[in-house]
């Protein structure tokens, strides 16, 4: 089930806030993971990808974001704003800087000029630091706004402080050194 990251912590921010009192937030989640969203989350409101509601919503939505990409043939509306938060730090080679594409259905071609398409969608990418901004400009040939504010997701390791005024972490590894 996908109700995690960025958009997670971006939409438990938003229903905090007064601002967004009057709005309706919907998850769009794959269908076999509806009924597990749906007991987990009984509050959200969810819509299968794809389905007949979703086609409707989407392009119908005053805000999308993201932490992956869009199928591109989903067109958006002019009036929609789009917030990519991403979903990593590019220790990788991503989008344009790939230089040799090797998968199904592609070749190195379209895949990058999939990813302009998708970038020029954007318009706004959440930049974690300067390091992946550099890498975002090449890899997206993302020319909208960066919001230069790290990953909403991990904000809380830095909100929740002890009485003296130091930061509480615990952090966990599944491998022994």
């Amino acid at each position: 089930m996908c109700i995690r990251d960025s958009p997670l912590a971006i939409y438990q921010e938003m229903i905090q806030s007064i601002d967004f009192a009057d709005w309706t937030f919907y998850w769009s989640i794959k269908k076999e993971s509806l009924s597990e969203a749906k007991e987990k989350y009984p509050e959200m409101f969810f819509i299968s990808r794809f389905s007949f509601k979703w086609l409707l919503l989407m392009p119908r939505a005053s805000f999308w974001i993201f932490n992956s990409r869009l199928s591109e043939w989903l067109k958006k509306n002019k009036q929609t704003i789009y917030l990519q938060t991403w979903h990593g730090t590019p220790l990788k080679k991503l989008g344009a800087d790939i230089d040799n594409v090797v998968m199904p259905n592609t070749d190195t071609q379209k895949y990058k000029a999939g990813f302009y398409k998708e970038s020029n969608r954007w318009d706004y990418l959440i930049a974690p630091n300067e390091y992946s901004k550099n890498i975002f400009k090449t890899a997206f040939g993302f020319e909208n706004t960066f919001l230069d504010i790290g990953y909403p997701r991990n904000d809380v390791l830095v909100r929740f402080k002890d009485d003296d005024n130091t930061i509480s972490c615990l952090l966990y590894t599944s491998r022994c050194v």
